[in-house]
């Protein structure tokens, strides 16, 4: 693996994921060591 930076990122502002299946994409992220924090006040998303 390069360690240079071809596209010169500077970070992520931003990353969005969604699944057909939330739950199994719940557990993904707690298997990586995540963690809920908050929950949208009015829609379905974390």
């Amino acid at each position: 693996m390069s360690s240079s930076n071809y596209v010169g990122l500077c970070g992520i502002d931003f990353v969005e994921f969604s699944s057909a299946n939330p739950k199994a994409l719940h557990e993904l992220f707690i298997a990586f060591g995540f963690s809920r924090i908050m929950r949208h006040e009015k829609k379905k998303i974390d």
